[in-house]
């Protein structure tokens, strides 16, 4: 699912992480607190990477988020939705079942339009 580290040519710094926020979530208002430290956190994502996964959150925001979790959203718990459902691929069985089901809806999203 998510492309190759190989292919990354940008490097992974906070003010290029924050043109990708602002690129795909400038027209949601979606809270960006803490967002940059959750992606720094998990250092395994090049930055073509941390793209791919935040583009796809954007395109799954009004269909499968909006629908589904309360405003305000924090884009740092989109992306441990896309971190669970592109990266690792687990539903966490440890999360209830309301965020199971939408982890799982995002993957589905995610496998069906590539």
């Amino acid at each position: 699912m998510l492309p190759k580290k190989s292919e990354n040519i940008y490097p992974k710094t906070e003010e290029n992480i924050q043109a990708i926020f602002d690129y795909y979530f400038s027209e949601f208002n979606v809270g960006q607190t803490g967002a940059i430290e959750r992606l720094k956190e998990n250092n395994i994502l090049s930055l073509n990477q941390i793209e791919y996964l935040i583009r796809k959150l954007s395109e799954a925001y009004i269909p499968i988020f909006r629908v589904h979790l309360k405003t305000p959203i924090e884009l740092q718990n989109l992306i441990k939705y896309g971190l669970d459902a592109i990266v690792y691929q687990e539903i966490k069985k440890s999360g209830s079942k309301s965020r199971q089901s939408i982890t799982l809806e995002f993957q589905n999203f995610v496998k069906e339009n590539k």
